[in-house]
């Protein structure tokens, strides 16, 4: 590379050629979910931003003269835009180094949000396609025992009611090396699930288990590397383990829980020993709205319970760590490095720019003018690396989503707050870093 960051025609073609190699690596990793299923694809996808936007760092001057061009007529009409342009064209490889990380940042920052954003909203939708209860009634902590139970069955408009139980299970695979996952459970009798939700069990037909049986959901089996016919092992909330035979795999797990075994399995296993909800089916001739207020008349004298529209079973005693703290901390120390790099690229880049502050010096600009050119610059970098970085989450997103939905959606949800939170902290690290050296535009003296 030469002064003022030129490169070279044959290194300029060898980091060409390498940049577009890991571009269409990443692209071809975040297809994965199209080509073949299974938790493979899904790590290949959730891969595939990290390489895409690694591969902006090899084609960062390509990607920095593009943008370049893209705003020369919008943003030209002043001396100090143009000059600034001019500058950033000519520099283009020194200043793809400070774009670089700022893009890695802003990718993986991204492609954090889409991915809790695409999983909700896919449990939402296989919520809503599944959802068959009429109402469900919890009681907290404390369970439902049978006289609440019986007083629901009695309540006018009721066509049926059904125990169920929710908790976690820690489940282990067939194979002897298989690791434990930490999954949530559903417990349910005979014809009681088809009337709660439709899971979509594969093959179709009603998902019915036998006592010595478990379901599993796609991600859930996938995790497992079970499938239909395997010994999985289940340790319940109260420490007992179990062996079962997986009877069935359905695809709505990601909204109504990864694991389906007898309801005698999961209650004898709560802390109350009880069922965790009900699942009522109106008749014909009630509402919903009717059903409600008639059940919370029905149970005004039972404290804590509550009686929702919405199928999803929580269960208050589940405690399971939070992964998204650890993302969080992964983050904090992503940025703490990024800011690092973009800091320092920055002011060296600037410090190294004598000759071009005495040209400057030489045809009249004034410290203040060379000071904006300073910050025209750094605008330039931040917006491009947002611009930049959020296109290179999106095939990975869109990969994720696709897996996680079972191929019924393939594209990402978007969290616009946490989307904004990630664009002002792009701005203000660049921008800040823009600041600091287009001080040096100002306060030193360029020397003939």
């Amino acid at each position: 590379m030469s002064a003022g960051g030129i490169s070279g025609p044959s290194s300029s073609r060898t980091r060409l050629a390498a940049g577009l190699a890991v571009l269409a690596l990443g692209v071809a990793m975040a297809a994965a979910p199209w080509a073949f299923s299974g938790d493979g694809a899904t790590g290949l996808s959730g891969l595939s931003s990290l390489v895409i936007a690694l591969s902006i760092g090899p084609l960062s001057p390509w990607v920095v003269r593009s943008a370049a061009r893209i705003v020369q007529g919008p943003a030209t009409r002043g001396a100090t835009q143009y000059l600034a342009l001019s500058n950033v064209r000519l520099r283009a490889a020194r200043v793809g180094g400070v774009l670089a990380p700022a893009v890695l940042g802003v990718t993986l920052s991204c492609t954090q949000l889409f991915a809790n954003a695409s999983a909700g909203a896919v449990a939402s939708d296989q919520v809503d396609a599944g959802r068959r209860a009429g109402l469900v009634v919890t009681a907290g902590p404390s369970g439902i025992d049978r006289s609440t139970a019986e007083k629901v069955a009695e309540t006018p408009g009721i066509r049926s009611v059904d125990q169920v139980a929710a908790g976690t299970v820690v489940v282990r695979g067939p194979a002897d090396d298989s690791a434990w996952q930490v999954l949530p459970v559903l417990g349910a009798d005979g014809d009681g699930l088809a009337r709660y939700a439709d899971l979509d069990p594969r093959g179709g037909g009603p998902l019915v288990l036998a006592p010595d049986e478990i379901a599993l959901g796609v991600q859930g089996a996938d995790m497992l590397y079970a499938e239909i016919g395997d010994q999985v092992t289940v340790v319940l909330g109260d420490g007992r383990t179990i062996d079962r035979r997986v009877a069935t795999i359905y695809r709505r797990g990601l909204g109504f829980g990864e694991v389906v075994l007898p309801l005698a399995d999961v209650r004898s296993a709560t802390a109350s020993g009880q069922a965790t909800a009900l699942v009522v089916t109106l008749s014909r001739d009630t509402t919903e709205q009717q059903g409600a207020s008639r059940v919370a008349e029905r149970l005004r004298d039972h404290p804590g319970v509550e009686v929702v529209r919405s199928p999803v079973v929580s269960d208050p005693e589940a405690s399971v760590g939070d992964p998204a703290s650890f993302q969080v901390v992964l983050l904090v120390i992503l940025w703490g490095y990024i800011a690092i790099a973009v800091v320092s690229s920055l002011v060296v880049g600037n410090l190294a720019r004598r000759a071009e502050l005495t040209l400057l010096h030489a045809v009249g600009a004034t410290p203040a003018q060379r000071q904006r050119v300073g910050r025209w610059e750094a605008a330039f970098v931040a917006v491009t690396a947002c611009v930049v970085g959020m296109v290179a989450a999106v095939p990975g997103a869109s990969g994720l989503v696709y897996a996680l939905s079972n191929g019924d959606r393939a594209i990402p949800a978007i969290a616009l707050g946490g989307l904004l939170l990630v664009v002002v902290l792009t701005s203000a690290l660049v921008l800040g870093a823009g600041e600091l050296s287009a001080r040096s535009f100002r306060t030193r003296s360029p020397r003939p």
